[in-house]
């Protein structure tokens, strides 16, 4: 006997979908169904509903019932969400688009777990870099740090490098006051100082360290998300008290909305193919592109 979807949220239909993808037949008639899920861990999440003969619509709720996403086409057409989440209980809500309306349905949920142990590069090691030639300071290098980028529409923007930016050199780089840091191709440790510093480490795996001041983490340029494909970067030091600021691409193609915030405790090897915690027994935030890994901020929940 198969089993029917409830009404409300403390009636809703257990499904446990993780690692398997469910399929689910009912209809609605006037209220809507409720399905709930957990994940222990950060998963990609695939829902799609069809089959239907009325305007249905779907949503995805957290754990206390409010909603994260929606997909809501006109008519008969059919509805999907695709998303990254972490671990916590989740509801799917399937509802007619006007409350007389009632038609049968499909829905497929489905749910991977994201590896949470990432190929690292040979050694990140989260200590300090190894001495490197002294940088020499520019001239009134201690003046007010840069003013904020602006978009085409003159409003400030959580956007990254203009082409005045330019790499500053070899790996391992240690930034002073007001220092822009920028890395190269590979992987790095990148170092602010005590000034209000300017991080990008634009692609392999690289280690971001800030230091004092209100420091700028660039995760991607007007153009591209840096990081896409193999490598990530992990930000040990984000502090919001000291005015740090994480910056995305955000454009027509890479649009803000389509980076996802993933809250859980993320492991990385070490040189000795050892797991350990990319922080402490905090909580860290991971930033995707869609299901593209950016960075991993260490024992930080970034909003």
């Amino acid at each position: 006997m198969s089993q029917r979807a409830g009404n409300n949220l403390k009636t809703a239909l257990k499904a446990n979908i993780v690692g398997s993808s469910r399929v689910f037949r009912d209809a609605v008639s006037g209220k809507p169904d409720f399905y709930s899920f957990q994940l222990g861990h950060s998963s990609s999440f695939s829902l799609k509903l069809n089959r239907f003969k009325a305007d249905i619509n779907v949503a995805l709720m957290d754990g206390q019932g409010q909603m994260l996403m929606q997909s809501a086409r006109a008519k008969r057409r059919p509805e999907a969400i695709d998303t990254v989440l972490g671990a916590g209980t989740y509801y799917v809500k399937v509802f007619p688009a006007r409350r007389r309306e009632q038609s049968r349905y499909r829905l497929q949920l489905s749910a991977t777990e994201l590896p949470r142990i990432v190929e690292p590069p040979p050694v990140i090691p989260i200590q300090d870099p190894p001495p490197v030639a002294p940088i020499q300071d520019p001239p009134n290098d201690n003046s007010a740090p840069p003013e904020p980028l602006q978009s085409d529409s003159g409003k400030s923007k959580q956007i990254a490098l203009t082409g005045d930016v330019a790499s500053t050199g070899p790996v391992n780089l240690v930034g002073t006051v007001n220092r822009r840091v920028i890395g190269t191709i590979g992987n790095e440790t990148l170092v602010g100082g005590a000034g209000d510093d300017l991080i990008a480490g634009i692609n392999g795996f690289d280690l971001l360290i800030g230091g004092g001041g209100a420091d700028r983490f660039l995760l991607g340029d007007t153009s591209t998300p840096y990081y896409l494909g193999v490598g990530y970067a992990v930000i040990t030091d984000f502090n919001v008290a000291q005015g740090d600021r994480i910056e995305v691409t955000d454009n027509a193609l890479f649009r803000l909305g389509d980076h996802r915030l993933v809250y859980d405790r993320f492991f990385i090897p070490n040189a000795f193919g050892q797991y350990r915690d990319v922080g402490t027994a905090g909580i860290d935030t991971a930033i995707y592109w869609g299901n593209d890994l950016l960075a991993i901020v260490q024992d930080a929940v970034v909003t």
